[in-house]
């Protein structure tokens, strides 16, 4: 028969709640990758509109003759819609095959990668295929209407000259002063949201500055391309300063282009520093209270009951330490032990810790305020008389629901008497004084070997396995964020080929008078470089924000977290970022190389 306090499952109810488990656990993870396809959604909008708006201003004398022969504006601009509706139908067709292809794939690499994970069959629905259609259409729709709207405000006449052509335009006032109002902000919102301890001010003031950028980027991006290219001019001469002209003449375009990149490297960025704080945050909290030589982990469950004695029985063992806390009226109760409580203290405010002892406890500075407590007094814990050892504080977090400061440390003993059915996951381990380590983890080992949900870690190991995980999320969302990148820098080599066929006369006549084709592809390439590290730098900046805000919340609510900047990884982002935008500048350096100088010098 089962005790009273056991729960009996039949076998049904225990598949089906195996089954709901894991449907949780995977529409969670369908969440997460949603929300990764809507930002590379968004950065595939930037980079529409951008290609849209170049294509209708090239296309503006031909445009000028439709309307010309008689052609209404409204004729025009739905001919422009109709067409992106068309190659956003085509697009997402090709996207909806080449994701199946991909799934199908990864579904019959999975046998081979011996995981614990089985595979039914590729599922492909028709209302998957029909919402990533429409989802397709929509977003190539929706980018193109403003570059439509305005690819049909030039009248026809003026559409006809050469300057109408391929009109640069900046930013108006009105533009400028929202963007301006928007950074502010947006940098205010991140810099009180640990005033205020609202993390949602982190989300909106995130949201807020990159608007910021994008409203201020025909100001700002061509002033750091102009900045960034500024050590180029001494090493590469005119065709540096070529390079600089053509990259910030038009501003608008620049600006789209660099905004489209923003979006995915901030939030790289966002991640790697996030990733990066947490990490150190969790080893210097490891470095602070866990300072034994071993520790003892429950594999997802608690210890078992008697692993702490058996431990303590060994001769080779000092110290034992279960942690172990519970909850009584708003204060927080915790086990402790003599030997290793000071080492979590950041002060004591009265009284001798080394004085804690059975019948005695610490009580923090917090609740001995609000309790009017001193060291000496007997107070009731959990019903039994206790005295004042000292009044202590530390910087760590108390449990969900505990006001600061509401927490009693008992030893051992004394929690479990009070609890003997409360369990840790954790129990520090200290070899005993003349004990070598390697004797006492032997010793550990042969009492942990008893029990399979149990592990037995060094220091390093325990940091080891805190931060593993930290380390996969952040490769895997790398690695989709890496498709919002790839797809920013598609655009800056669609936006350098329109150029390409804008300036066809332009660079022949350059070729003409002497320029080189090594030089003509330096300066493309530098062309594409500048436009890839101004989006990269301002998309790095904003990440950082954004994380110094995050990081800034969470040290507010305790755990000893501060911002760490990992430069080799920014700088591995801002590198590999360079490399992308000199492979993105071959083709549209062949093309511009492809037609001969005579020829090109005769286009229109």
């Amino acid at each position: 028969m089962a005790g009273g306090d056991a729960t009996v499952k039949s076998r049904q109810r225990i598949l089906d709640e195996a089954v709901e488990d894991g449907v949780r656990d995977l529409d969670q993870f369908r969440l997460v990758l949603l929300i990764f396809a809507g930002v590379a959604v968004v950065v595939a909008g930037f980079v529409i509109a951008n290609t849209f708006a170049i294509v209708l201003a090239q296309r503006a004398r031909r445009t000028a003759l439709l309307r010309l022969v008689g052609a209404r504006r409204g004729q025009v601009f739905r001919a422009a819609v109709l067409e992106a509706a068309v190659l956003g139908l085509a697009g997402s067709a090709l996207g909806v095959g080449l994701g199946a292809g991909l799934a199908a794939g990864a579904a019959a690499l999975v046998p081979r990668l011996d995981l614990p994970l089985s595979v039914a069959g590729l599922t492909v629905t028709g209302r998957t295929v029909g919402l990533s259609l429409l989802l397709g259409i929509l977003v190539t729709v929706g980018s193109a209407l403003l570059p439509a709207w305005q690819g049909t405000r030039v009248s026809p006449v003026a559409a006809l000259t050469d300057a109408a052509g391929h009109p640069a335009r900046g930013a108006g006032r009105v533009r400028l002063t929202l963007g301006a109002l928007f950074g502010v902000a947006g940098i205010a919102a991140l810099a009180g949201a640990a005033a205020v301890g609202q993390i949602v001010l982190v989300a909106v003031g995130g949201v807020l500055s990159f608007f910021g950028i994008v409203l201020f980027g025909p100001l700002l991006v061509p002033a750091l391309v102009r900045l960034l290219g500024r050590p180029l001019r001494p090493v590469f001469g005119a065709t540096a300063a070529l390079a600089v002209a053509n990259a910030a003449r038009n501003p608008r375009r620049v600006s789209a282009t660099a905004t489209a990149l923003v979006i995915g490297i901030g939030l790289v960025s966002a991640f790697v520093v996030g990733a990066g704080s947490v990490k150190v945050g969790v080893e210097r909290g490891v470095d602070a209270r866990i300072g034994v030589d071993f520790v003892v982990t429950g594999v997802g469950v608690e210890l078992p009951a008697p692993l702490a004695g058996e431990l303590a029985a060994r001769p080779e063992v000092g110290v034992v330490h279960e942690h172990r806390n519970r909850v009584v009226d708003g204060v927080e109760l915790r086990s402790a032990h003599p030997a290793l409580v000071r080492r979590t203290l950041a002060a004591v405010d009265a009284g001798d810790v080394a004085d804690l002892g059975p019948g005695s406890v610490l009580v923090h500075r917090g609740l001995a305020a609000a309790r009017g407590w001193r060291v000496g007094s007997t107070v009731t814990v959990a019903g039994r008389p206790f005295r004042v050892a000292a009044v202590v504080t530390d910087d760590g977090p108390a449990s969900p629901g505990v006001p600061a400061g509401h927490v009693v440390d008992l030893v051992d003993s004394d929690f479990a008497a009070l609890y003997p059915d409360e369990r840790g996951q954790l129990a520090e381990v200290e070899p005993a004084d003349g004990v070598s380590a390697e004797r006492a983890r032997a010793a550990v080992g042969a009492v942990v070997a008893r029990y399979p949900t149990v592990n037995l870690l060094d220091q390093a190991a325990y940091k080891k396995m805190l931060t593993g995980t930290v380390d996969m999320l952040l490769a895997f969302v790398t690695a989709l964020l890496g498709l919002a990148v790839v797809i920013a820098l598609v655009g800056v080599a669609n936006t350098l080929s329109l150029s390409v066929v804008e300036r066809t006369r332009e660079n022949a006549v350059l070729r003409a008078v002497g320029l080189s084709r090594g030089r003509m592809r330096l300066l493309l390439a530098m062309e594409a470089v500048l436009t890839a590290l101004v989006g990269a730098v301002l998309g790095t900046a904003l990440g950082v924000a954004v994380s110094a805000g995050t990081v800034a919340f969470v040290a507010r609510l305790g755990g000893g977290f501060t911002l760490v900047l990992p430069w080799d990884r920014l700088g591995l982002v801002l590198a590999v970022a360079v490399l992308a935008a000199l492979a993105a500048s071959v083709l549209p350096a062949r093309r511009a190389l492809a037609r001969p100088v005579v020829e090109a010098l005769g286009a229109e």
